[in-house]
């Protein structure tokens, strides 16, 4: 959408937990948007020796990007 957020607010508001497992990983993020606070998860996996997305979710909003036929 097009609103005006608190970049300050929310980049204070940040915290960030990674976790590695051999070639999977996550890293989950949880931040607060004017009073509401939001839990993104990132779902990696090694590929060719690089990191590849391999879903992304909302754990506030429960939807997954996985969930969606996407082209």
């Amino acid at each position: 959408d097009n609103a005006d957020y608190d970049k300050l607010a929310i980049d204070r508001s940040l915290r960030t937990i990674e976790a590695v497992n051999g070639d999977e990983a996550k890293v989950v993020v949880a931040f607060v948007v004017e009073g509401h606070q939001h839990r993104l998860e990132w779902k990696l996996k090694k590929v060719g020796g690089a990191w590849k997305v391999t879903d992304l979710l909302s754990v506030t909003g429960e939807w997954a990007l996985s969930q969606y036929q996407c082209e």
